[in-house]
């Protein structure tokens, strides 16, 4: 039997506006991609890679601006926050 093996690429990921044990938390839990899954890494903060993707605190209002604030809109999840609205047309 041959088992065809998928090559997994990497999604670097950036964390807005979490708290240290929030992004540490996230962090680990994308850390353990499964076998035939995506595989996410995120970046620390220091880091001057672009990101694929943009993880957000929805109610951090700094992190909010700071996405808002972005030369081009990025692809980005926003995590809680809903409640109050973030402005953003669908």
């Amino acid at each position: 039997m041959i088992i065809m093996q998928a090559k997994k690429t990497p999604t670097a990921v950036r964390l807005l506006g979490f708290a240290p044990a929030d992004a540490s938390a996230i962090t680990s839990l994308l850390a353990e991609a499964p076998p035939c899954g995506p595989n996410y890494a995120c970046l620390h903060e220091d880091s001057l890679q672009e990101p694929d993707v943009y993880l957000a605190d929805g109610d951090n209002a700094c992190a909010m601006l700071r996405l808002a604030g972005m030369r081009s809109t990025p692809l980005a999840l926003q995590v809680g926050g809903a409640e109050r609205g973030n402005g953003w047309t669908r």
